[in-house]
């Protein structure tokens, strides 16, 4: 198993082959504690910082193994990011 995967996992306090709902809940829970608008030491920010940067690593490899295996379609998320000239200020 990939050596970033297993220390993403190990900061939400989870084993490397967490699925996805586990992953979600971790985060939700640790989220509760650390977010800097419960608790406004530096600590807790920067504990904040990283179980939200493992989070997002960790659902980008699910989704993109999903992609790879082609159980998801990766055309929604393109067309939703195409700007069209009516949701462009100028």
């Amino acid at each position: 198993m990939n050596e970033d995967r297993k220390y993403y996992c190990s900061i939400l306090g989870l084993k490397p082959e967490a699925t996805l709902d586990e992953i979600q809940k971790a985060y939700r829970q640790l989220g509760q504690i650390y977010h800097p608008d419960f608790d406004e030491s530096m600590d807790t920010e920067l504990m904040y910082r990283e179980i939200r940067v493992a989070y997002e690593k960790l659902f980008d490899w699910h989704r993109h193994g999903k992609m790879d295996a082609g159980l998801v379609d990766n055309r929604d998320h393109l067309r939703r990011s195409v700007y069209t000239a009516e949701n462009v200020s100028v």
